[in-house]
């Protein structure tokens, strides 16, 4: 772990305009980018170590997959969303992270809204909740509650499918006795959430792998009342990001949508109340 703690700490030294440009365009890494990502993923190193955070989390720790997450301690993961949020969270707001994975956006957002704020993580995949209960804990974080949910049209329970095939989905390592394939997880509709705790969410972050649209139809009362701003991660969006439904739905409800970035696959958008 310290040959992993050396190359953490001497990335906090590379400049972000050279991280972007070994990403390259739309998280395209180039030639030489690959190398250094195949060196280091060829390492003789412990696959989910517990490793300092730089940038925007200097100061805090996350248990992290190596090979595939790295860029969570980095402060190279997502530069277009991260800015964002760096903008849109405040001290004092109620943040809602639906799709928390192992916690990286729930560490920014509890940093943001400060002991004041609260941010309520959603995670259904038991070995990404597992992942973000411990990240929370290396933290000692107080002003997160975590919900091992997940967030639909409506509250009961949902089929989830284990995303064999997307291993940048699982974040942390899996159990004998965590369940493959379909398997049933326990669902609940953001406006039932909201309604029953009696809180006014300020904003919500959404990435939920292509169940957007379930989330937002089930989070209808919440957004006519409140007015959350919406950080929401579009999948399936083809060749005319413009004419996914989500964004469209949210313009009839009021909402002017802004693109963080668009392209063929996944695009992201910042919807904010404009009327």
């Amino acid at each position: 772990m310290e040959m992993q703690r050396l190359i953490t700490r001497l990335a906090e030294y590379v400049p972000q305009n050279l991280k972007a440009a070994l990403r390259g365009e739309h998280g395209a890494p180039n030639r030489f980018a690959n190398i250094i990502h195949g060196f280091l993923n060829r390492l003789p190193v412990e696959r989910y170590p517990v490793l300092s955070c730089g940038g925007r989390l200097k100061g805090y720790r996350m248990r992290v997959d190596w090979n595939i997450h790295r860029a969570f301690v980095y402060d190279s993961w997502e530069p277009e969303v991260t800015q964002a949020i760096d903008k849109l969270a405040a001290t004092g707001m109620i943040a809602v992270d639906i799709g928390a994975q192992s916690g990286f956006y729930t560490l920014l957002l509890s940093k943001r809204v400060g002991a004041g704020g609260k941010v309520i993580a959603f995670e259904p995949l038991p070995a990404n909740f597992r992942m973000l209960e411990e990240n929370i804990r290396l933290n000692n974080i107080q002003n997160v509650i975590m919900r091992r949910d997940a967030v639909a049209d409506h509250s009961g329970e949902i089929s989830f499918h284990f995303p064999v095939e997307e291993a940048s989905l699982v974040a942390g390592p899996l159990l004998p006795e965590d369940e493959k394939g379909e398997f049933f997880v326990n669902c609940v509709s953001l406006d039932d959430f909201v309604s029953h705790e009696n809180i006014r969410p300020d904003l919500i972050k959404m990435d939920v792998e292509g169940a957007e649209g379930s989330v937002v139809e089930g989070a209808l009362t919440t957004i006519r009342q409140f007015h959350p701003v919406l950080v929401i991660e579009l999948h399936g969006v083809g060749e005319q990001p413009r004419q996914h439904p989500v964004p469209i739905r949210l313009q009839a409800l009021g909402y002017s949508i802004h693109w963080l970035e668009e392209r063929p696959g996944t695009s992201h958008i910042v919807a904010t109340w404009s009327t």
